[in-house]
């Protein structure tokens, strides 16, 4: 829903929902109005066709928002900050514990990146 919140407020802003087609999306169109539904091809597995997608848009995409603390999105913002411009933002939306929050500020790799707990 924080996507399609910005993206509410910014109609000039072309924001985009990019997933695999899992089924029936009820909510498109009707309580998600703003944000664009793009559908990527199952072709090579999750990690690999979503890395296709990054490196294909890197030119079009200036916030990166993607969602869950898990491997997958770990290796994408690995690999995004590869083909994004300089500029672009990526966000990871996670609901973690404070429990959760002291195991990232631990792991050496996630203290080289710049993050703010909101």
């Amino acid at each position: 829903m924080i996507p399609e919140a910005l993206a509410s407020g910014f109609p000039d802003v072309k924001a985009y929902l990019v997933t695999y087609q899992n089924g029936e999306y009820p909510y498109y169109g009707s309580e998600i109005k703003h944000l664009r539904l793009v559908f990527i091809k199952k072709r090579f597995g999750k990690y690999i066709d979503g890395i296709r997608f990054l490196k294909k848009h890197a030119d079009e995409i200036d916030v990166l928002n993607l969602c869950h603390l898990n491997l997958f999105s770990f290796l994408y913002s690995l690999n995004a900050k590869k083909y994004l411009k300089k500029t672009a933002k990526i966000y990871l939306k996670l609901d973690a514990d404070e429990g959760e929050a002291d195991k990232l500020r631990k792991c050496e790799a996630v203290s080289r990146v710049k993050h703010r707990t909101l």
